[in-house]
């Protein structure tokens, strides 16, 4: 099962997002990855097939510089071989993009947006990342929703935007074939830092408040826009089905 972690605040991102990979590794996996946001805002991302150590080794070789902000993934293959290529992060133009779960329709989303020739990997969430970049166009409340509205099966993400460094975005969706993907937003000791991941456990030695982010299957989208180095975040619907108006909460960690 995959794991994902995102953090954003004033410690060193690599070693918090390579330690909470770390700490996800009993769950089971066959590659992992994170991308960073650096200072110049510039994204790198980082993947290897095989442990955690692996990824870390390869992190150390290559980034030197600071970084405060990022996404780390854990993957189980469901589509596509067992590569690097496969192994998540995935960048799609502007977007960057982890995914726990399964995209029911990514076969009917490639040909709709015609990605075929831009794909590098075999992976359903790389077709999300496409999608969503296509649809983005400077508001990624607008674009995230839209794409919820496009996608059949079940699902956590993280997103991290080029034109918005240092905040992270996420939204999930839980159905009853596929189960759930709890996402968790955290207030580490000190309010010094965010982090959100898909696991409790890791997450309770960094931190003094946990807000679990769980609805009832198939009724709805979450949003947290966007996961600040302030340490506030904002929580709402998105399916304007189940309620008329998005339902929106400030969380001022």
């Amino acid at each position: 099962m995959c794991g994902i972690i995102g953090y954003t605040g004033p410690l060193d991102a690599k070693r918090i997002l390579l330690d909470g990979l770390a700490g996800l590794e009993y769950r089971g996996y066959d590659s992992a990855g994170i991308a960073l946001c650096m200072v110049d805002s510039r994204i790198e991302l980082l993947k290897k097939v095989g442990k955690v150590s692996n990824l870390r080794e390869y992190c150390n070789q290559k980034i030197t510089a600071a970084s405060h902000c990022g996404i780390g993934h854990t993957r189980w293959a469901t589509h596509g071989r067992v590569t690097d290529e496969n192994a998540h992060p995935h960048r799609a133009g502007r977007i960057t993009l982890i995914h726990n779960g399964i995209i029911e329709n990514y076969h009917e989303l490639t040909e709709k947006f015609h990605l075929a020739d831009e794909l590098v990997s075999q992976t359903d969430s790389e077709v999300a990342a496409r999608v969503l970049d296509r649809l983005y166009e400077g508001d990624p409340l607008a674009a995230l929703r839209e794409l919820s509205g496009m996608l059949e099966g079940s699902y956590g993400f993280c997103v991290m935007f080029d034109d918005q460094p240092g905040n992270i975005y996420a939204m999930r969706r839980q159905c009853f074939r596929h189960g759930g993907h709890p996402l968790i937003a955290v207030k580490p000791y000190g309010n010094i830092s965010n982090i959100r991941d898909s696991q409790t456990l890791w997450t309770i030695s960094h931190t003094v408040k946990i807000v679990l982010l769980m609805k009832p299957f198939y009724q709805t989208d979450i949003w947290l826009p966007p996961l600040l180095p302030t340490g506030s975040s904002d929580v709402g619907n998105l399916n304007p089905a189940v309620h008329r108006f998005p339902e929106l909460l400030r969380f001022i960690f």
